[in-house]
């Protein structure tokens, strides 16, 4: 005979509305979405609200905005009267929701142990609140749902189960398409290189070279849709190579970005020529964002420390994804001019080399694209450096 766990396919999306926290708790609604795990194609749904067994739970209720109310909760069904119908649902398949190890699988075996039942067995979980903290890192904010919701542009969180499950469902596709496109698409930096038309790695000019009236931003819209600013100079993408620039902080991958991916930067002497380059760069990004209606408070790219005996200095990123520096080709070049390219792991052996090799004081030659970003009102250009010699001391 054919066990019925092993039958069951589908995934099943489901989220509880409770009492408040300062109750005791006891659920007032269930909501679940049954999809395929192949396509993701809805297959079925269901949703109820749920009477509480203790009539003074009912009473104590206050009618809330998204239509659970003291009313509609005494009228429904308890849960002894839906338990079958929850059971059927969720036995045997595998659970997914937003924080559903830590409350709603919790809340259900509760429930089920309150009405002398036997709990249903998932084939598996899925919390997508713990994935994507792992993998998408935390450029929501705590990546609750009411804070994803907004960034993904699908409104608020109405706290109703089923509207709720179908905004997990929609977050998940939307988490997954921006990171298929950050890792998968021709491997991003190469789809950049091909849209910024330098596909070939040249194009890269020393700042003495730049000519300052020929700087200009232009809006560029990438084939997923994500719009950004792009610099360019005499209409040709502008790439800059500046050699022997001195270290002035060196590495510490101690730090991460708004993604929760190590962040590899370092600082460096800036000459006046690169500063002159950037100010003119920082100007036309900045101009052009303002007319396109952006409110974002813009960092300057070259810092300068007034008032302090110390030359103006740019912040270098390198490029942090599944190794220490994808993306960015990195050279060790002794005093006999032998240059011997280098390779990093991921782990923090090969970060701590690289710490040692960017030290305060380092001459590297630099070769970085310049990339205007424009994230949580926060507004400026990232120096990207994709080719760095470092040079032997």
């Amino acid at each position: 005979m054919t066990n019925l766990i092993d039958d069951r396919s589908e995934i099943v999306f489901f989220d509880l509305e409770t009492t408040r926290p300062d109750q005791d708790r006891a659920l007032l609604e269930f909501g679940a979405i049954l999809v395929c795990p192949r396509t993701l194609a809805v297959l079925d749904l269901y949703a109820t609200l749920i009477r509480p067994e203790d009539p003074s739970t009912i009473n104590s209720l206050r009618d809330r905005p998204n239509g659970i109310s003291r009313d509609s909760v005494a009228s429904a069904p308890s849960f002894r009267e839906v338990a079958d119908r929850v059971y059927d649902i969720l036995h045997g398949r595998v659970w997914a929701g937003h924080n559903i190890l830590e409350f709603d699988c919790l809340m259900i075996k509760e429930a089920f142990e309150e009405v002398g039942r036997a709990a249903p067995e998932p084939k598996g979980a899925i919390d997508s609140l713990a994935i994507l903290k792992q993998k998408f890192g935390r450029r929501a904010g705590n990546m609750k749902l009411d804070s994803l919701a907004p960034y993904f542009g699908l409104g608020e969180q109405t706290h109703r189960s089923l509207d709720d499950v179908r905004m997990n469902l929609e977050v998940v596709k939307r988490c997954a398409t921006v990171l298929f496109l950050e890792n998968n698409v021709m491997g991003a930096t190469e789809m950049l290189r091909l849209f910024e038309g330098c596909s070939d790695g040249s194009g890269f000019v020393d700042p003495d070279e730049v000519s300052i009236p020929s700087i200009y931003a232009e809006p560029c819209q990438f084939p997923w849709g994500t719009p950004r600013l792009r610099i360019l100079h005499k209409n040709a993408v502008l790439q800059i190579c500046c050699p022997r620039l001195r270290v002035r902080v060196g590495l510490d991958a101690k730090f991460s970005d708004h993604a929760g991916r190590p962040r590899f930067n370092f600082v460096v002497d800036a000459s006046a020529s690169l500063c002159l380059v950037l100010d003119a760069c920082h100007d036309a990004a900045f101009n052009q964002s303002k007319d396109s209606g952006s409110d974002s408070e813009w960092r300057p790219v070259v810092m300068r420390n007034f008032g302090y005996l110390s030359s103006p200095t740019v912040r270098l990123d390198l490029p942090a994804g599944e190794n220490a520096t994808s993306g960015a080709e990195i050279y060790r070049q002794d005093s006999s001019g032998t240059t011997q390219k280098l390779t990093f792991n991921a782990s923090s052996a090969g970060e701590h080399e690289l710490e040692t090799l960017l030290i305060r004081g380092a001459a590297v030659d630099a070769y970085f694209s310049l990339e205007p970003y424009d994230y949580m009102q926060n507004a400026g250009i990232k120096l990207v450096v994709k080719k760095l010699v470092i040079h032997s001391a």
